[in-house]
């Protein structure tokens, strides 16, 4: 009788977790629609503008630098307590701050990188991660001369504070003078610990960014684990993660799993704009070179006649892809290894078990020194309601999962909302499904639509006084990544066919992993990934409750959940691929991939192409986060009301939002920052 009270009471709970994330789900779609008047039947004062100013710009940063010839535009507006989302940008490779020419070496291995991360079950794992994937990355990629040199100057990082910079081969972005930040920084508290060169300038944030330094132990375990990995990479140790395809019957570059990575047309834009690969330099005449390279570029036979700049091209684009691929998936195996407490003795290191209990999916982005590429690796989810975590079982250990949330949101919508004007205009069949029908996404690049009027003369192109006037029809979205989750058919079958097929009719049950989880690929989350008999073990060292779930039902063959990464390549077209935006489910939810292309394309009109002028509070990156809460029109009032509410409610109308804008070079004349 214990056991079916204790399986109806599981199912009551998740009963109200669905019906939580479908009034979620509802309120989301209606505010997209615009039909979300429900809102004047909220009581209780409301924030003024002047302080919903404020809150929008607590986190804004703008970036531009004119050696750099990109321009970066970030904000975080958080709901949940403490903000589970993080990012990230910095530059890796030998540089300096006045843009000096860098070597073919240096171009082969260095280039910006911008992630973003959303957390679940707390902000552990998407905060380690953070500001530990950079050296791994950077480590990833070093070429071995500058390798051996890392690892003899291991030691002087030793005696560092911070864990984010390897020898100063990366270099947050967000500790760069060029660096704009609106908001007071949190990372005040920390002056004690900032040393030079940060401590001089307290208007850019440390190298941590505003959310902190990570624990002493885990500094000194990445160090550890770094030495390891360049010594590895040394000796050519390193294990591979199988082996690439060249090209498939359609000429496209593929991963092991069989998804894409550049497909063949990819590689043909890239051929005829001419921006990474010119095997045509002998024609002086331009239209003779197009000429020719649409005609080598029609099959895959004759790509390869192209010479070996093409073969190049192609083996530069699987080497930096197995090593992205590699570099996300040693983080993930370092943390869970150092975590697993019979790896060392009876005693447990809580600050690693609370990231590799939490978990996190990524987005990041990787723009090499040439300027004319574009990598982007991707573990993403579709948004689902927050699982308690152990930690939150610790604190109360009468019972497994604590309800109060979920209660206080019932009453709170019962006193506050007329709830049957909020549903009766919704269709009578709308399912959970159904209802995830916005983006769910990463990465969304914004280019112009070929064949338009911009697109035959760029916005940037001066030699008219007049500007073209916006249009929504000349610029397309492009969604670089699905998400992989439950409606990934592809990402389901990769995770199918590697558990028996005894299993395959409960790996994916109610459009989440093994029942619970919404993502099939994400860091940490060991529940997903540990043999059960060391989930037990680390459940009788933290004297769970017996009834506490430490893994999920029919969990028989782990690891389930994969941190290894899609990666995509694209070439960066001048006068075509004008920015980047990566976000988090906080903004997805709220608009669509097209709607938020047209937003940051208005505002770079709005500001005659050069978006780094824009005022405080008007940078690209917070116009997206106003028009995500204002709707189109980015209304003050639906805005105030989103500030009103309160935190343990305002989360199940919308998630912690985190936008990065990255204005390309692409986008750029050579000297546009000059004029």
């Amino acid at each position: 009788m214990r056991v079916i009270r204790e399986k109806v009471g599981d199912s009551m709970l998740i009963a109200r977790r669905l019906l939580a994330l479908r009034i979620h789900r509802i309120l989301c779609r209606r505010y997209r629609n615009g039909g979300f008047g429900d809102f004047d039947h909220l009581s209780g004062p409301r924030v003024p503008e002047s302080e919903v100013n404020k809150r929008l710009t607590e986190r804004e940063l703008n970036y531009a630098a004119p050696h750099d010839r990109l321009i970066l535009s970030a904000n975080q507006v958080g709901v949940n307590r403490p903000v589970e989302d993080r990012w990230t940008a910095f530059q890796s490779g030998p540089f300096t701050s006045e843009g000096s020419r860098l070597s073919s070496l240096d171009l082969e291995y260095g280039g910006y990188m911008f992630s973003v991360f959303d957390g679940h079950g707390g902000p552990a794992c998407a905060h380690a991660i953070n500001l530990l994937h950079p050296d791994y990355l950077v480590a990833g990629l070093l070429p071995p001369g500058i390798n051996e040199q890392v690892l003899r100057d291991l030691r002087s990082i030793e005696e560092s504070v911070t864990t984010f910079s390897l020898c100063g081969l990366s270099d947050a972005l967000w500790s760069r003078p060029e660096a704009t930040v609106t908001g007071e920084s949190e990372h005040i508290k920390y002056q004690n610990l900032i040393k030079p060169p940060f401590a001089h300038n307290s208007c850019q944030w440390p190298p941590w960014g505003p959310w902190g330094p990570l624990p002493g132990s885990i500094h000194d375990l990445h160090i550890a684990n770094m030495r390891k990995l360049l010594v590895e990479s040394l000796s050519c140790s390193l294990a591979d993660d199988g082996s690439y395809l060249d090209h498939n019957d359609y000429g496209d570059i593929c991963d092991p799993e069989g998804f894409t990575i550049a497909s063949f047309r990819s590689i043909q834009d890239a051929i005829i704009s001419g921006s990474l690969v010119n095997p045509f330099k002998r024609r002086s005449s331009v239209a003779a070179r197009h000429e020719l390279s649409m005609q080598y570029a029609a099959d895959v036979e004759a790509i390869d006649m192209l010479g070996p700049e093409v073969n190049r091209l192609y083996d530069r684009i699987v080497e930096v892809s197995r090593n992205l691929r590699n570099s996300f998936k040693r983080l993930d195996i370092d943390l869970s290894h150092a975590a697993q407490p019979s790896q060392h003795s009876a005693t447990l290191d809580k600050a690693l078990l609370r990231i590799v209990f939490s978990g996190c999916v990524a987005t990041t982005a990787f723009i090499p020194n040439n300027c004319r590429e574009l990598y982007v690796a991707q573990l993403i989810r579709a948004t689902g309601i927050r699982k308690a975590s152990v930690f939150e079982a610790i604190k109360d250990q009468n019972a497994a999962i604590i309800l109060g949330d979920e209660e206080r949101f019932d009453l709170w919508t019962e006193q506050q909302l007329s709830w049957p004007s909020a549903v009766t205009h919704l269709e009578p069949t709308l399912s959970v499904g159904s209802l995830m029908e916005v983006g769910d996404c990463g990465a969304v690049l914004g280019s112009l639509v070929s064949g338009s009027a911009q697109a035959n003369r760029a916005p940037h192109d001066h030699r008219s006084t007049v500007l073209l006037e916006y249009s929504s029809s000349d610029w397309k979205a492009e969604l670089l990544i699905e998400p992989h989750n439950a409606e990934n058919a592809a990402d389901v079958q990769r995770l199918r066919s590697s558990h028996p097929v005894h299993e395959s009719a409960f790996v994916i049950r109610d459009d989440r992993l093994l029942g619970e989880l919404m993502p099939l690929r994400a860091f940490g989350d060991i529940r997903f990934k540990w043999p059960s008999e060391e989930l037990k073990h680390v459940a009788r060292l933290l004297d769970l409750p017996p009834n506490y779930p430490i893994m999920p039902a029919f969990y028989t063959t782990p690891p389930y959940l994969s941190s290894t990464p899609q990666v995509v390549w694209r070439p960066l077209v001048p006068s075509r691929d004008y920015f980047l935006i990566l976000g988090t489910d906080g903004l997805w939810d709220m608009i669509t991939p097209k709607e938020a292309v047209d937003v940051v394309a208005r505002h770079w009109f709005d500001y005659r192409c050069y978006p780094s002028v824009c005022g405080p509070g008007d940078t690209a990156a917070t116009r997206l986060i106003r028009t995500a809460l204002g709707g189109e029109t980015m209304d003050p009032q639906r805005i105030s009301v989103h500030f009103s509410m309160p935190a343990t409610v305002a989360r199940y109308y919308r998630d912690d939002i985190t936008v990065l804008v990255v204005y390309l070079p692409t986008a750029f004349r050579e000297n546009h920052f000059l004029s």
